[in-house]
């Protein structure tokens, strides 16, 4: 028994390795969403089951994903880790397998916020954990001349946030962090 599992250790890690970058790269912070596509792997069960359960998974509509001999998962909202306890709780609760390990892989770099309106530069900035408005805004080249700095609008799926930038760069701390999907709007200021 010791030996199969350190087989299977010895698989896992192989397969981290030969991972491609950009599945390895995962985001821990970064919650899914429905349509987010990911890679999930499954240890600790039979060889011949393996197959059945790894492969590439995406959420759908209702915030799901749908598993082998399971069913039913709710994916959205969760991050990777949070996913990857669920399953193998799941597994080991409906006594499937007794030991699962899951390991889900992300690309953290398909995610993006996206900026328009009155900036240097409007553009899809890639999502990091620690970003925030204030960054995002850097990195589209700062306000124009024309931006409305006090009505900064932040679309987060059904919200509309209206930030007042000026209240921010008077005191940091008031820094919002944006979330993957995050679109910012910079309308022109009313003379």
């Amino acid at each position: 028994m010791n030996t199969d599992r350190s087989v299977l250790r010895l698989a896992l890690a192989a397969l981290l390795l030969v991972a491609p970058v950009g599945l390895r790269a995962q985001n821990p912070d970064a919650q899914l969403r429905i349509g987010d596509t990911f890679e999930l792997r499954i240890a600790g069960v039979p060889a011949d089951q393996v197959s059945q359960v790894s492969g590439s998974y995406t959420v759908d509509g209702e915030g799901t994903i749908n598993l082998a001999y399971i069913g039913r998962i709710r994916a959205v909202d969760l991050t990777p880790s949070q996913l990857q306890a669920a399953i193998e709780k799941a597994y080991r609760e409906a006594e499937i397998y007794t030991k699962p390990t899951i390991t889900v892989f992300m690309q953290a770099a398909a995610r993006f916020v996206n900026i328009s309106g009155e900036v240097r530069a409007p553009q899809r900035v890639a999502y990091t954990p620690d970003l925030t408005l204030i960054k995002v805004i850097t990195a589209a080249g700062g306000f124009s001349e024309y931006a409305d700095r006090r009505k900064v609008r932040v679309l987060r799926g059904d919200q509309v946030l209206v930030i007042d930038v000026k209240k921010i760069e008077e005191d940091p701390a008031q820094d919002i962090k944006v979330l993957p999907g995050d679109q910012i709007i910079i309308r022109q200021t009313i003379w």
